[in-house]
Formats: structure tokens, sequence, C-alpha cells
């Protein structure tokens, strides 16, 4: 294999490890809140962290730059971040999230309510409650929603090209570099690359229907 190639498929791996870190906790903050809490305008904040999964990614990249600009919102706080591989890390968690927050909330919707209402009568600590009884009980919807989110994000291609570009040795990934062959002719390192991401988002799926198929057998 071309030394090239694996050079993409690893820092496409990089990026997806990193951006699924990223999201994590927050997916384990907002998907208990979801799950648990019941307070107005719980459909609207619901659709508004889901929101990314119906949107052309290209639009997310758009909006993720106009944030992100020198003269965006954020006052330019972040612009550094742009066309560098960090960028490609936030596009990849801000595309995915819906993905891994949807699973999550539903690893603790499962979780019987009486269960965390019986430890903190015996004197557990909110945070305890969670670590100990909550989490392990939802783990099997946690990992499919990492599992996932991993797949979409190193498959991830429009609000990667707008934010962090698609540069060679820099920024390129999996998707953009195979999209960047074919625009030039390369047909066989498109190919190539496709077959790569073909096999790695192949395995990411398969070990999340295995650990919901393991979850929903106890």
């Amino acid at each position: 294999m071309d030394p090239l190639h694996l050079e993409l498929l690893f820092r496409t791996l990089f990026i997806g490890v990193v951006s699924v870190v990223v999201q994590l906790p927050f997916a384990l903050l907002f998907g208990r809140i979801l799950a648990r809490a019941e307070f107005r305008g719980k459909a609207v904040v619901q659709s508004l962290l889901v929101l990314p999964m119906f949107l052309p990614p290209v639009a997310v990249g758009l909006m993720l730059l106009l944030a992100l600009a020198p003269d965006g919102p954020l006052g330019g706080t972040f612009s550094g971040l742009l066309f560098s591989r960090n960028a490609a890390i936030i596009a990849a968690a801000v595309v995915s999230f819906p993905l891994m927050l949807r699973h999550v909330q539903e690893g603790f919707t499962a979780v019987p309510l009486r269960l965390s209402q019986v430890s903190r009568s015996l004197g557990q600590s909110a945070w305890m409650t969670f670590w100990r009884v909550e989490l392990p009980l939802a783990k099997a919807g946690v990992t499919v929603g990492v599992l996932l989110s991993f797949a979409r994000g190193i498959s991830e291609y429009g609000a990667t090209s707008v934010i962090a570009g698609v540069i060679p040795g820099h920024t390129e990934t999996l998707a953009t570099g195979l999209m960047r062959r074919l625009n030039s002719g390369d047909d066989s390192g498109a190919i190539m690359l496709a077959y790569l991401s073909l096999v790695v988002g192949f395995a990411a799926v398969l070990i999340s229907e295995l650990a919901m198929k393991r979850g929903s057998s106890r």
C-alpha cells in the first residue's frame, strides 16, 4: 500500500477517535438530561442538538466557518483553528454528534428510574449514582453511539472540506482525499481510498451491531 494512503488512514482514524472523545462528555450530559428530565422547551432543545444530522454537511461547515471566522460571533477567538487538523476534528464531531446523542439517550432511558432512586435513598450522591448505577446499565447504548459516531466522523466530507480544506499532508482525510483524487483523474488512488473507507466503516458498524445485539440480549 502506498505510504501516502497509510498516512491518510492514520490521520482519519486519529480525527475520528479525537472527535469521539470531544463529543462523549456532552453526549453523556445531554443524553442523561433528555432521558430523565422534563422541562418546557425540551423538544426544541433536542431538535437543535440533532439538527446537524438533517442538514447538508456543507451547510453545517459554512455555519461553522461563519462562527469561527475572525469577524464571527465568537470574536475570532477560535479562528486559528480553521484550515487545520483541529478544524477537521470539529467538523467530524459536530456532524456525528446527533448519532451519539440519540443512542446515549436511549441507553439512559432504558435504565429503570427506581434503581437510581434506590441508590440515592441509600445515601449515594447524584454523581456516584450516575457513575456506579446509571452509566454501567446504559453502557450498551453509549458504546453503540460511540462506534456509530466514529464511523460517521471518519466518513465526513462536506463540513470538513469547508472549514479544514483539503490540504495534502495536513488536513486531507480519506473522504476528502478520495474526492481530490477523483477530481484529478487518479482513479486507482480513489478506488484504494474507497476500499479503505469501506473496511474501516464496516468494522465500526459491525462492532456496533454486535454491541447492540449483546445489550438487547441481557
